[in-house]
Protein backbone atom coordinates (compact mmCIF):
# COMPACT_ATOMS: atom_id res chain seq x y z
CA UNK A 1 0.00 0.00 0.00
CA UNK A 2 2.72 2.67 1.24
CA UNK A 3 4.58 1.76 -2.57
CA UNK A 4 1.24 3.03 -4.49
CA UNK A 5 1.03 6.00 -2.47
CA UNK A 6 4.19 6.52 -2.94
CA UNK A 7 4.69 5.97 -6.06
CA UNK A 8 1.18 8.37 -7.03
CA UNK A 9 3.03 11.25 -5.04
CA UNK A 10 6.10 10.95 -7.36
CA UNK A 11 4.19 10.53 -10.36
CA UNK A 12 2.17 14.15 -9.29
CA UNK A 13 5.38 15.32 -8.76
CA UNK A 14 6.71 14.73 -12.20
CA UNK A 15 3.86 15.55 -13.42
CA UNK A 16 3.96 19.33 -11.97
CA UNK A 17 7.02 19.48 -13.10
CA UNK A 18 6.26 18.50 -16.66
CA UNK A 19 3.88 21.43 -16.69
CA UNK A 20 6.36 23.98 -15.16
CA UNK A 21 8.76 22.68 -17.67
CA UNK A 22 6.28 23.14 -20.56
CA UNK A 23 4.71 26.39 -18.98
CA UNK A 24 8.74 27.82 -19.44
CA UNK A 25 9.09 25.99 -23.22
CA UNK A 26 5.40 27.92 -24.24
CA UNK A 27 6.56 31.12 -23.03
CA UNK A 28 9.51 31.14 -24.47
CA UNK A 29 8.89 29.84 -28.24
CA UNK A 30 4.98 29.93 -28.02
CA UNK A 31 3.13 26.75 -28.79
CA UNK A 32 3.82 26.48 -32.60
CA UNK A 33 7.54 26.61 -32.53
CA UNK A 34 7.91 24.85 -28.86
CA UNK A 35 8.49 21.39 -29.60
CA UNK A 36 8.50 18.15 -26.87
CA UNK A 37 12.03 17.69 -27.24
CA UNK A 38 12.26 21.34 -25.81
CA UNK A 39 10.05 20.64 -23.09
CA UNK A 40 11.23 17.18 -22.58
CA UNK A 41 14.88 18.74 -22.34
CA UNK A 42 13.31 21.87 -19.67
CA UNK A 43 11.80 18.97 -17.57
CA UNK A 44 14.88 16.59 -17.72
CA UNK A 45 12.40 13.81 -19.04
CA UNK A 46 13.23 11.64 -22.03
CA UNK A 47 10.73 12.43 -25.39
CA UNK A 48 9.10 8.76 -24.11
CA UNK A 49 8.54 9.88 -20.51
CA UNK A 50 6.28 12.79 -21.88
CA UNK A 51 4.32 10.64 -23.61
CA UNK A 52 3.32 8.23 -20.62
CA UNK A 53 1.47 11.74 -19.53
CA UNK A 54 0.05 12.96 -22.33
CA UNK A 55 -0.60 11.97 -25.62
CA UNK A 56 0.84 15.44 -27.26
CA UNK A 57 1.45 18.55 -27.27
CA UNK A 58 -1.86 20.06 -27.80
CA UNK A 59 -3.24 17.91 -24.43
CA UNK A 60 -0.17 19.35 -22.53
CA UNK A 61 -0.85 22.67 -23.94
CA UNK A 62 -4.47 22.06 -22.61
CA UNK A 63 -2.84 21.09 -19.33
CA UNK A 64 -0.72 24.39 -18.77
CA UNK A 65 -3.97 26.38 -19.20
CA UNK A 66 -6.44 24.17 -17.90
CA UNK A 67 -3.96 24.74 -13.93
CA UNK A 68 -3.11 28.64 -14.94
CA UNK A 69 -6.89 29.00 -15.24
CA UNK A 70 -7.28 27.15 -11.94
CA UNK A 71 -4.25 29.19 -10.27
CA UNK A 72 -6.87 33.00 -11.69
CA UNK A 73 -9.42 31.37 -10.12
CA UNK A 74 -7.56 31.05 -6.87
CA UNK A 75 -6.32 34.23 -7.23
CA UNK A 76 -9.78 36.07 -7.48
CA UNK A 77 -11.29 33.73 -4.81
CA UNK A 78 -10.83 36.79 -2.42
CA UNK A 79 -13.17 39.62 -4.30
CA UNK A 80 -16.04 37.22 -3.70
CA UNK A 81 -15.72 37.44 -0.06
CA UNK A 82 -15.59 41.53 0.04
CA UNK A 83 -18.59 43.44 2.03
CA UNK A 84 -19.50 45.53 -0.59
CA UNK A 85 -18.78 45.94 -4.83
CA UNK A 86 -16.30 48.62 -4.30
CA UNK A 87 -14.16 46.21 -2.07
CA UNK A 88 -14.79 43.37 -4.36
CA UNK A 89 -13.90 45.58 -7.55
CA UNK A 90 -10.25 46.04 -6.04
CA UNK A 91 -9.33 42.73 -4.59
CA UNK A 92 -10.57 41.31 -7.92
CA UNK A 93 -7.96 43.70 -9.40
CA UNK A 94 -5.57 43.48 -7.04
CA UNK A 95 -5.72 39.66 -7.67
CA UNK A 96 -5.82 39.83 -11.38
CA UNK A 97 -2.99 41.96 -11.78
CA UNK A 98 -0.76 40.21 -9.56
CA UNK A 99 -1.48 37.14 -11.52
CA UNK A 100 -0.76 38.58 -14.51
CA UNK A 101 2.66 40.23 -13.45
CA UNK A 102 3.20 36.65 -11.98
CA UNK A 103 2.43 34.51 -15.31
CA UNK A 104 2.91 37.78 -17.60
CA UNK A 105 5.29 35.92 -20.30
CA UNK A 106 3.03 32.85 -20.83
CA UNK A 107 -0.17 35.14 -20.99
CA UNK A 108 1.40 37.34 -23.77
CA UNK A 109 1.90 34.55 -25.53
CA UNK A 110 -1.08 32.94 -25.12
CA UNK A 111 -3.25 36.06 -26.35
CA UNK A 112 -0.45 36.60 -29.32
CA UNK A 113 -1.49 32.66 -30.75
CA UNK A 114 -5.43 32.58 -29.23
CA UNK A 115 -6.59 33.49 -33.12
CA UNK A 116 -4.99 30.44 -34.58
CA UNK A 117 -6.64 28.22 -32.03
CA UNK A 118 -8.33 25.68 -33.98
CA UNK A 119 -10.05 21.98 -33.72
CA UNK A 120 -9.35 20.63 -29.73
CA UNK A 121 -8.69 24.23 -28.82
CA UNK A 122 -11.53 26.44 -30.61
CA UNK A 123 -13.57 23.63 -28.89
CA UNK A 124 -12.15 23.03 -25.23
CA UNK A 125 -14.21 25.08 -22.64
CA UNK A 126 -11.52 26.43 -20.52
CA UNK A 127 -9.90 27.96 -23.44
CA UNK A 128 -12.96 29.37 -24.75
CA UNK A 129 -13.61 30.86 -20.96
CA UNK A 130 -10.12 32.01 -20.65
CA UNK A 131 -10.32 33.96 -23.45
CA UNK A 132 -13.20 35.36 -22.93
CA UNK A 133 -12.64 36.38 -19.56
CA UNK A 134 -9.20 37.24 -20.45
CA UNK A 135 -10.68 40.20 -23.01
CA UNK A 136 -13.08 40.66 -20.33
CA UNK A 137 -10.58 41.36 -17.94
CA UNK A 138 -9.16 43.64 -20.04
CA UNK A 139 -12.23 45.84 -20.79
CA UNK A 140 -12.81 46.05 -17.27
CA UNK A 141 -9.69 47.26 -16.19
CA UNK A 142 -8.88 49.91 -19.15
CA UNK A 143 -11.96 51.85 -19.04
CA UNK A 144 -12.42 53.31 -15.59
CA UNK A 145 -8.60 53.83 -15.81
CA UNK A 146 -8.07 54.91 -19.41
CA UNK A 147 -8.18 58.50 -17.54
CA UNK A 148 -5.39 57.31 -14.99
CA UNK A 149 -3.40 56.13 -17.47
CA UNK A 150 -3.20 58.87 -19.93
CA UNK A 151 -2.46 61.58 -17.05
CA UNK A 152 0.48 59.12 -15.57
CA UNK A 153 1.94 58.19 -19.12
CA UNK A 154 3.45 61.31 -19.39
CA UNK A 155 5.65 61.07 -16.22
CA UNK A 156 6.50 56.86 -17.27
CA UNK A 157 3.77 55.77 -14.59
CA UNK A 158 3.03 52.25 -15.11
CA UNK A 159 0.16 50.29 -13.35
CA UNK A 160 1.35 47.53 -11.12
CA UNK A 161 -0.29 45.26 -8.76
CA UNK A 162 0.22 47.35 -5.52
CA UNK A 163 -0.98 49.99 -7.78
CA UNK A 164 -4.80 48.89 -7.47
CA UNK A 165 -5.00 51.07 -4.59
CA UNK A 166 -3.92 53.73 -6.45
CA UNK A 167 -6.12 53.44 -9.27
CA UNK A 168 -9.21 53.11 -6.78
CA UNK A 169 -8.34 56.59 -5.58
CA UNK A 170 -7.82 58.11 -8.79
CA UNK A 171 -11.20 56.93 -9.76
CA UNK A 172 -12.86 58.30 -6.97
CA UNK A 173 -11.55 61.30 -7.40
CA UNK A 174 -12.55 61.79 -10.59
Amino acid sequence: MRSTARRSRHRDADWQSLIDAAERVFSTHGFATASMRDIAAEAGFSVGGLYQFVPGKDALYLAVVDQIWREYLDAIEPAAGQRDFEAQLLAFTRGTLQFFAARHAFLSIYMAERRTFTGSFADRPSVVVFLAAAGLIAMIMMMPIAGWFGKRAANGGTLTPAGAEVVDAEVRRT
